[in-house]
């Protein structure tokens, strides 16, 4: 012990009770042997059952006597060292663990007692039945059951504590493993129970080597172990099963007929009735030799399910399977050598065989010998057959059909003329005489004059045009024109009703030319007057405020009546069609069905096919979608035979090669995709797009998207004005007519000096000589970011170069499917008009030579995104005709008499709207339009404003109008009544205080009625019209009548 010596020097109170303290613990720790009593610092692990072990922690573990674990002593300890000691858990409980010594007892809480058992894992994870299982765990002693997939174990052995040993049952599932003891039930997963494999068919029931055979049943596979599969015996090569294992799909091998056998590791299972079919086997043949067209008998087995046959390396034209043994082939060209057969289970051959050539063909005669390209040809002669090439000219033809030794059947390739020249594998023929002649479309040098009026006479000059009117077809714009007098080089047509600005072409031998000129129909009536918000009246109901939600309208005359039609591109992607039935001032369709060609973005309209109708071209919304529909209408149906050609909606319609006929010129719906052009090589009734021309660009300019096809440069071929980005390019066609170029750099517009904040990129072009020079101007559309406009590009190219003046930007336009040209107040001048949403904006052109101006912009409520722009009466003006699941119509009104309500023996001031240097107003009372003079009711009579003072209400419905300059009629004015009722002083119809005008209302006026009235008629009323607002009343006393003239 340790000696404690201290000095005794007086010593205070305080020194005597340590000392007195520390000699009594001297004594104690001599009464303990000299031992200190244990201290437990930690033991683990802190959660046990019976049987386990635990480590205790601490120091002072001298003469250990006893480890308890909750108050319950250990099974056995044992001392380690003076700081650790291991004991057996006994049965315990939850608390603290204890260790007692000689010197005292030590203690540390926390402990918890846990006897239930625990599953670590077991071996074999995938077992049959009556197959031992080992589980490994703990707390395993007193085990009542074991189950496989809760299907109890055949029998178990409980090893140890720590493990088990179960025999695996009958039908158990595969899933948990589970061990139930006193203290609960332990499960580990993962155990998978093999079934035995049970077969329950398979397909197809014959396959022959490499076929792929699927078996069908229960168990046919087992995770991570590959079944053996044999067929008729013979090993199967294994490719795969489903996710349940009812599913196993193997390759037939060298296969024998018999039965289909998979085994597993849980057993086997069969089926009877699988076939193997061997390679096929020639043994011989008859004739030995042959020419083409003769039949040779094919002999041998395994004949079934042959796919080809060959004579030398030259396919049979077609053979009969006579049965397994025996085939029926019929020699089309062939080589002396073997006679080949195909099949999927193999392939045979046998030599032998003798092909006889045909001698030279030799041809006599074909018809027609002048025809347009696309025409079908016959071809007379001799051993026309073995076919490999046919050129006319030096054009080869892409589509020919051999019919017999003599007859020869070929299409008329695109720009070929010249002799008929056929190679066979026996040889060549060139028939000199008589060469084939392409039918040349007409061409068109003019016409005159460039405007007038529907009725008048329209000349077009040129040559080609033939003498018979019956073969040629004119349109002005896209109404059918009557000929009235043809000659080779002129014909004369009647200018038709609701014709629209927009090309003349004729159509003749199927082929058309279009002028270089747009004609623009003219309308001297109001070719002086200003286009206004009055100028449009809705005259059919507007959905959804105007909101178009069909995506394009487009005019045509489906029933060649002379009347425009309609086609609608509705939302939905269908096409519906609406037949015009309207009259001047009365608008009128009806429905005539609709399109199961589904998946357009938009449409044009042309003819085709060269038969003088109208057809549809269609562009889906990406490839492959779109097609042609060829107009197969008549006077009381319309309808349309479609087929796909996959065109998308950034394609366009062009005569790209000058042969009468449109093509199509697409990018495939990216940017980055060749230019190409499908050449038209279509006949009456036969859509034929053979030939396709890919366009080389500009290395520098390869990415761009078309917008808008037309010749810029009055050089007779059409050019190309493209986007990218915030750019325009025009390209210029540097090619020929039969073949377009484009590979020179284009010129770039672009707006550069604007606000970044603005964003201008290009979605339309449009084109059209805007100031009469001659040249077509352009216009380009932007509607993206906040920036909604135009620009106008002024057209300077001369000598053949194309230029553009500096842009004229038109700002806050909408514009979405609708930016077109059109002369709305006939004064020879294309008018702009663009849309989107409820709005159409309209901008009268007021150009003059060289200089591009417009009017400020007329607004007017009217669903503009599938709109267009034609006559729909045929009164020779241009209205606005939209979609949105039905057709509504802005009918333009201008030269119509305008309402001007007024008050009876009211005034009014009239404006003439025309500027001039001499004005005479007019009135027409019913027996046509007299001069005024100035009097008591007329002031300003030969002024540009008429004041026309208490105008009595027998001048109801008199008209008024301004003679400007003498011969220019001014827009005419209706003078019509109103009265609007105040109810100032009483509920009295008749007290004059309570109307607006401060007369009493009478049989000429139209009267309104706001809301929460209440009126009473005591004695006889009249009145033109009356609206009565929301919760107003009009009390007519007994006896009394008011009359409503609706005059």
């Amino acid at each position: 012990m340790a000696n404690l010596i201290f000095s005794f020097m007086r010593p205070k109170p305080l020194m005597l009770l340590l000392l007195i303290g520390l000699l009594c613990l001297n004594a104690d720790v001599k009464a303990n042997n000299g031992f200190a009593p244990p201290v437990i610092n930690s033991f683990s692990p802190y959660i046990a059952g019976q049987g386990e072990t635990i480590i205790i922690y601490g120091n002072d573990f001298t003469n250990v006597t006893s480890v308890s674990f909750g108050g319950q002593p250990a099974l056995s300890f044992q001392v380690i060292s003076n700081f650790q000691v291991q004991a057996i858990v006994g049965a315990g409980a939850s608390g603290a663990v204890s260790i007692t010594t000689s010197a005292g007892t030590g203690s540390l809480g926390g402990f918890v007692y846990d006897n239930s058992a625990q599953i670590n894992s077991f071996s074999p994870t995938q077992a049959k039945a009556g197959d031992t299982v080992t589980i490994y765990g703990k707390n395993f002693l007193n085990c009542s059951s074991v189950k496989f997939g809760n299907i109890e174990a055949a029998s178990f052995e409980t090893m140890s504590m720590y493990i088990i040993k179960a025999v695996v049952a009958p039908n158990s599932a595969s899933g948990n493993i589970t061990v139930q003891t006193p203290f609960g039930i332990a499960s580990g997963s993962g155990f998978y129970f093999i079934r035995k494999p049970v077969i329950y068919g398979f397909t197809p029931d014959s396959a022959y080597r490499n076929q792929q055979l699927s078996i069908y049943g229960e168990n046919l596979g087992v995770p991570g172990a590959n079944s053996a599969i044999t067929l008729g015996g013979v090993n199967a090569g294994y490719s795969g099963y489903n996710g349940n294992y009812s599913t196993i799909t193997v390759y037939v091998g060298n296969g024998n007929t018999g039965f289909v056998k998979v085994t597993t590791l849980g057993g086997t299972d069969s089926i009877a009735g699988f076939k193997f079919i061997p390679a096929p086997v020639i043994s011989n043949f008859s004739p030995a030799s042959a020419k083409p067209r003769d039949t040779v008998n094919i002999y041998g087995t395994g004949f079934l399910n042959t796919s080809a046959i060959y004579f030398g390396d030259s396919l049979a034209r077609y053979f009969e399977i006579v049965s397994p043994n025996h085939i029926r082939a019929v020699v089309s060209h062939g080589k002396t050598g073997m006679i080949k057969l195909l099949q999927p289970s193999g392939i045979s051959t046998l030599s032998g065989f003798t092909f006889i050539p045909l001698p030279p063909p030799v041809i006599s005669s074909f018809t027609p010998t002048t025809a347009i390209a696309g025409t079908t040809l016959t071809v007379t002669g001799q051993n026309l057959w073995g076919v490999t090439s046919v050129k006319v000219g030096n054009t080869p033809v892409r589509s020919f059909e051999q019919i017999d030794f003599d007859i020869l059947k070929i299409t008329a390739p695109l720009g070929a003329s010249g002799a008929i020249m056929l190679t066979t594998y026996y040889g060549q023929y060139t028939l000199g005489s008589p060469h084939f002649e392409r039918i040349l479309p007409a061409v068109i040098t003019g016409f005159s004059p460039l405007s007038a009026e529907p009725g008048q006479s329209l000349t077009i000059q040129g040559s080609g045009f033939g003498t018979d009117a019956s073969a040629v077809k004119v349109r002005v714009g896209t109404m059918p024109a009557s000929i009235t007098s043809i000659q080779d080089n002129s014909i004369t047509v009647t200018i038709p009703v609701s014709v629209h600005y927009g090309a003349v072409s004729i159509t003749v031998n199927g082929l058309t030319v279009h002028a270089l000129d747009k004609f623009t129909p003219v309308n001297p009536s109001i070719a002086y007057l200003l286009i206004k918000p009055t100028s449009f009246k809705p005259v059919t109901p507007i959905g959804s405020s105007g909101i178009a939600y069909d995506r394009q309208t487009v005019p045509i005359d489906l029933n060649a009546d002379g009347k425009i039609d309609f086609i609608t591109v509705q939302y939905s992607g269908y096409l519906q069609y609406y037949v015009n039935e309207s009259t001047p001032g009365n608008v009128a369709w009806r429905n005539a069905g609709n399109s199961s060609f589904p998946q357009n973005e938009r449409i044009d309209v042309a003819d085709m096919d060269g038969d003088g109708k109208s057809d549809i071209v269609a562009y889906g919304y990406s490839w492959p979608n779109g097609g042609i529909g060829l107009n197969v209408s008549a006077q009381d149906t319309v309808g349309f035979q479609f087929g796909s050609n996959n065109f998308t909606r950034d394609s366009r319609l062009a005569d790209m090669n000058g042969d009468g006929k449109m093509d199509i010129i697409t990018r495939n719906g990216s940017p980055s995709s060749p230019l190409k052009i499908f050449l038209n090589n279509s006949t009456p009734g036969r859509v034929l797009f053979q030939d396709t021309i890919t366009i080389s660009l500009h290395s520098a300019y390869t990415y761009w998207d078309i917008m808008h096809v037309a010749d810029l440069n009055n050089d007779s071929l059409p050019d190309l004005v493209g986007k990218n980005g915030n750019y325009t390019y025009v390209f210029k066609n540097t090619g020929t007519r039969q073949s377009p170029v484009f590979n020179t750099a284009p010129v770039s517009l672009i707006i550069n000096d604007m606000p970044s904040s603005y964003f201008y990129y290009p979605e339309k072009a449009i084109s059209g000589d805007m100031d009469a020079d001659g040249l077509p101007d352009l216009l380009v559309a932007h509607n993206s970011y906040n920036t909604a406009s135009f620009n106008m590009y002024r057209n300077t190219s001369s000598d053949g170069n194309i230029s553009f003046a500096p842009y004229q930007l038109i700002l806050n336009v909408q514009v979405g499917n609708l930016f077109a040209l059109a002369d709305i107040n006939g004064d020879n001048k294309p008018d702009i008009i663009a849309g989107e949403g409820p709005w159409t904006n309209v901008f009268q052109n007021k150009s003059t030579l060289g200089n591009l101006e417009l009017e400020p912009k007329i607004a007017t409520l009217g669903g503009t995104d599938a709109a267009c722009v034609a006559d729909i009466d045929g009164d020779n003006k241009q209205d606005i005709i939209s979609s949105s699941h039905d057709l509504f119509v802005l009918r333009n009104r201008m030269n119509e008499p305008q309402q001007t309500l007024i008050c009876v023996n009211g005034n009014v001031t009239l404006n003439a709207g025309i500027t001039g240097f001499a004005y005479q107003w007019q009135v027409d009372t019913g027996s046509g339009f007299t001069n005024i003079t100035n009097n008591a009711n007329f002031s300003g009579a030969n002024a540009a404003q008429l004041i026309i003072n208490a105008v009595p209400t027998q001048w109801f419905k008199h008209v008024f109008r301004c003679k400007v300059n003498y011969s220019i009629n001014a827009e005419p004015y209706v003078v019509e009544f109103a009265n609007n009722w105040i109810g100032t002083t009483n509920n009295n119809w008749h007290n004059p205080a309570n109307w607006s005008c401060g007369v009493v209302p009478d049989g000429n006026t139209i009267v309104t009625i706001p809301i929460w009235q209440n009126i009473t008629i005591n004695t006889s009323a009249s009145c033109r019209k009356i609206t009565i607002g929301a919760y107003s009343n009009v009390t007519v006393a007994p006896g009394v009548v008011l009359t409503v003239t609706n005059n």
